[in-house]
């Protein structure tokens, strides 16, 4: 996943949902950069397969608020965090946004997968934001040609156990390296879900050492992609 150049787009606001396929042992869906609104709703169900998912699901959310909270800066973020993975490989997602006035429903990424999960970050996590506009000064002039503004975190995740080091963050850590963009959730509570999250890469080479026998301590900055 490279940085966006297209969304998912529905026709029109009626029967708006996406089937897709996915590998088993889920447990986090998330809809980045959607132009949902609070009082819009989505629906996941699950099932073995494709026609399932409608005639007898053995996974459904229900009805489920877009996103709570602070409205985001630009999109929204909407996420479903499940307690254990599914076994399900079709998943359907259904949304309902009468009367948006965009007339459609959009998403730049649907992200389907297992969560790598600490307790938290450390006290200290940097954010900072990054213009990516392009700012051109002379005399008695200035061109700007507006982009993003780009979110970047610096954070340090401590007490990660040497066996969810080795079985779980080296292989993330070693397949995303600076290349792969990933989901970051800084605080997935409802309330600042829209600004303590993204869709980011790695800018530098993450780091990670042992300060015990049982006590891995992670290293990491990155920054949205768009």
């Amino acid at each position: 996943m490279e940085v966006p150049g297209m969304v998912w787009r529905s026709a029109n606001l009626t029967t708006v949902y996406l089937t897709v396929l996915v590998p088993a042992g889920w447990d986090t869906v998330a809809l980045v950069e959607n132009n949902m609104r609070s009082s819009d709703t989505w629906r996941i169900r699950a099932a073995s397969t494709e026609a399932a998912t409608t005639s007898g699901p053995t996974y459904d959310s229900g009805t489920l608020s877009a996103w709570s909270g602070a409205a985001p800066a630009n999109r929204a973020m909407s996420l479903v965090a499940l307690p254990t993975a599914r076994t399900e490989t079709y998943v359907r997602i259904d949304i309902t946004s009468t009367g948006n006035p965009d007339g459609f429903v959009q998403a730049q990424r649907l992200v389907i997968g297992k969560r790598l999960e600490n307790v938290g970050a450390d006290l200290g996590v940097e954010r900072s934001y990054e213009d990516t506009s392009n700012v051109e000064d002379g005399p008695g002039y200035m061109q700007i040609d507006r982009f993003n503004v780009r979110t970047q975190w610096k954070f340090t995740i401590s007490d990660i156990k040497e066996a969810d080091w080795e079985g779980n963050w080296a292989p993330f850590l070693k397949r995303v390296g600076v290349s792969r963009s990933f989901l970051f959730v800084e605080d997935s509570n409802p309330a600042f879900l829209n600004s303590r999250s993204g869709l980011v890469r790695s800018i530098v080479s993450a780091k990670g050492a042992p300060k015990s026998s049982d006590f891995y301590v992670l290293d990491m900055t990155v920054k949205t992609v768009s």
